[in-house]
């Protein structure tokens, strides 16, 4: 029996949205056992947006809610 899809059409589908993903590891002192602990968070970066100034962003916004989960 053939295969209705072959490998090819499988891999030339759409290319549309073609995204970056950053992994960010955050370390932080725990203010319970005093002990150093990581956060970790993947960060996709739309096509066709700057990359440097959207990284700040997101990590500005990781590191304020590290700040809040923190206390």
């Amino acid at each position: 029996m053939a295969k209705a899809q072959s490998f090819a059409e499988k891999t030339m589908k759409k290319k549309g949205d073609q995204i970056k993903v950053y992994k960010v590891i955050f370390p932080y002192k725990s203010s319970k056992s005093n002990a150093y602990n990581f956060s970790e968070r993947f960060i996709k970066i739309p096509a066709g947006s700057n990359e440097q100034t959207f990284l700040e962003q997101e990590i500005k916004k990781s590191r304020e809610y590290i700040e809040k989960k923190k206390d």
